[in-house]
């Protein structure tokens, strides 16, 4: 990846085909999500990446989570339920959540 001036946290990248990168395992149990990373910077946490949940994945709490991190969400296929809200959410749904903000499960 290239190198950014000093003032941005993430590289410059112009369009490039994802499909090379590789997914990484995470989460506990036998129905584990998957992420691929586009971009990073280690020096500050910012990241943006895929994440994949399998069919039928489940929170293991009920509890609403909250991130120190800004999270961006578009759902690109299937949907997904908010247990908290009780409401289910498809394809071209998207949210933006400053840290902090309590979500989900």
């Amino acid at each position: 990846m290239a190198d950014s001036p000093p003032n941005l946290s993430k590289p410059m990248l112009e369009f490039m085909n994802f499909e090379h990168l590789p997914w990484t395992e995470v989460g506990e149990g036998t129905t584990k999500a998957k992420i691929k990373t586009l971009a990073d910077d280690h020096r500050t946490g910012d990241s943006s990446f895929i994440l994949h949940l399998p069919c039928n994945y489940r929170s293991k709490s009920n509890e609403g989570i909250s991130h120190d991190f800004w999270e961006e969400v578009l759902i690109l296929d299937g949907d997904l339920t908010d247990l908290r809200l009780s409401k289910t959410f498809g394809v071209h749904h998207y949210a933006c959540r400053p840290p902090g903000m309590i979500h989900g499960p």
